[in-house]
């Protein structure tokens, strides 16, 4: 079958030069995105701290590594866009 007459085996994304990682926005899609490309979800640790900053830790080595996290914007675009920024 050719790519275009819908052949959906073409070789998947499991590759340790690729990770992804959530934000707080959508876990779900960033879960759908990995499980589309077959590549485990990156292994972070998310938190906040008591004045409402974001902490996030990547707990895995990403040198080298072409790194995504998937942070959707919502309906309260502000303060997503400024968690991406902080």
């Amino acid at each position: 079958m050719s790519p275009q007459s819908g052949d959906h085996s073409e070789k998947r994304v499991n590759d340790e030069r690729f990770k992804i990682f959530t934000g707080t926005a959508n876990p779900v899609l960033t879960k759908a995105i990995c499980a589309h490309l077959d590549v485990p979800l990156g292994q972070a640790k998310l938190d906040r701290f008591s004045d409402g900053e974001i902490y996030f830790q990547i707990l895995e080595n990403v040198r080298g590594a072409d790194v995504f996290v998937v942070q959707p914007c919502s309906f309260r675009w502000t303060v997503t866009c400024l968690n991406c920024c902080s």
